[in-house]
């Protein structure tokens, strides 16, 4: 038996981060991970997915150069070498994921390689080692995507594991689901040249998001090429295909499971923790029911987002030493990387009305924006919504190039409580894609200066 002030079970940005920080503190930690750090962000999703997704957003870019005055392209001849796509892409990861490994051992954390299967409060099984945590254990299992879709047709679903595998592109595909994850998918295998279509259960995409952005993304999504068939399940395959419920036959090679996620309990049993509709129940500094024991990340079912889990992880361990900052999860950023990327954070207009919460809204096309012009990227908008009465920033939506850097001004922002007519008082540079955020703060109260 091996003592430690806290045990960590998952290597994940829930994990991994609290294990850090566990460090800092100078508390003795042990991180347990059967696979490699970094958990499905980096090896399976984040950040293989927008590594492929910028080797095929690099090619729409070379075959649009002529409209920049680049001359002696063949956009006919060029296109997208997927086996060498993939080798960069795993090279990132593993660079990542041996930086995990270095930064967990520069602050005095002990990994541990292998399944952890907590056999109680305090002592977690690893293999034939048993390891106790004498002040605290912390989950951070992760979640899986919910795999029940793929019942109805077999090996032609496939995770996405299994799609960053493949050595060659499939000449049509498939992919289900309508968050975030499913439309990234479906626009990298669209400009990669894949015949793609996009099926998911909901009527409307991104459907826990402003409305805006959902709308906008159906469009992106037709322009790339993609068919959607939205409000529709998979019902059966044969030698032809799969068809859908309403007898539609979809001719693809397979279906990518994009589907929204659910938590990984498995190895749990021991220790009868509450839950909350599947997910581990937690109060705001992710305490569960059990005395000692906390859980971060996807497993929560607060965010599903690797920023939101590392912002968990850190609450969790600060709160261990005495420093009580409960994550407010109306203000973590959601980030998607389509082309342009998708950024927003706080309240939609359809959350305020239901709360009823009067509210002022602010809008900014990039169309009147000089950096977007000159850069030939005028398709998106900029949104801000903001508190009638005093004005403090309740949400922003952004559409734009770079959006998921731009949304850090939102969050700081919101995180000072600051009023939209605060933003808008920020001398902002000049030509930037920022003036847009300076724009829409404005608008909410009727003060736009170049619209």
């Amino acid at each position: 038996m091996t003592d430690y002030d806290v045990v960590i079970v998952g290597g994940g940005p829930g994990g991994y981060v609290a294990g850090i920080r566990a460090g800092q503190l100078g508390m003795k930690t042990a991180l347990i991970e059967a696979g490699p750090m970094g958990g499905m962000c980096l090896n399976w999703g984040c950040i293989p997915t927008k590594a492929l997704l910028e080797s095929a957003w690099r090619l729409q870019q070379v075959r649009r150069s002529a409209d920049m005055g680049v001359v002696g392209v063949d956009k006919n001849a060029v296109r997208l070498d997927w086996a060498k796509a993939l080798t960069r892409m795993r090279r990132i990861v593993a660079r990542l994921s041996k930086g995990v490994e270095y930064l967990e051992k520069k602050n005095g954390v002990t990994l541990v390689k292998g399944r952890g299967e907590p056999q109680d409060l305090k002592t977690v099984r690893v293999g034939e080692e048993m390891i106790r945590a004498n002040k605290a254990l912390i989950l951070a299992t992760g979640s899986r995507p919910d795999s029940t879709a793929g019942q109805a047709i077999g090996l032609r679903f496939i995770e996405i594991d299994a799609f960053l595998s493949l050595e060659e592109l499939p000449g049509s595909a498939a992919v289900w689901g309508h968050g975030p994850v499913a439309v990234e998918l479906a626009l990298l295998l669209a400009l990669a040249g894949v015949k793609t279509a996009l099926v998911s259960a909901e009527k409307k995409l991104l459907p826990a998001l402003d409305a805006d952005l959902g709308k906008w993304v159906a469009k992106r999504l037709k322009k790339a090429g993609v068919t959607l068939h939205a409000g529709r399940s998979l019902a059966r395959e044969d030698e032809t295909g799969i068809y859908l419920d309403d007898s539609t036959l979809l001719d693809v090679e397979f279906v990518v499971n994009g589907a929204e996620r659910l938590p990984v309990l498995s190895s749990l049993n021991n220790l009868d923790l509450e839950l909350d509709q599947g997910f581990v129940k937690i109060d705001p500094f992710g305490r569960t029911s059990v005395e000692g024991v906390y859980a971060v990340g996807d497993m929560t079912g607060k965010t599903m987002l690797a920023h939101g889990a590392s912002a968990q992880g850190i609450c969790a361990v600060n709160h261990l030493a005495g420093i009580e900052e409960p994550v407010d999860f109306d203000r973590v950023p959601w980030n998607i990387y389509l082309y342009p990327e998708i950024a927003t954070i706080g309240l939609s207009e359809q959350t305020l009305e239901e709360r009823g919460i009067e509210y002022e809204k602010g809008f900014f096309p990039l169309t009147a924006n000089s950096k977007a012009v000159l850069q030939g990227e005028t398709d998106g908008f900029v949104k801000v919504l903001s508190e009638k009465k005093y004005g403090e920033v309740l949400g922003v939506h952004i559409v734009a190039p770079h959006a998921t850097d731009m949304i850090s001004e939102a969050a700081i922002a919101m995180q000072l409580e600051s009023t939209a007519l605060d933003v808008g008082r920020v001398v902002h540079a000049h030509p930037t894609l920022s003036e847009t955020m300076l724009e829409a703060s404005l608008g909410t109260r009727d003060l736009t200066i170049h619209m």
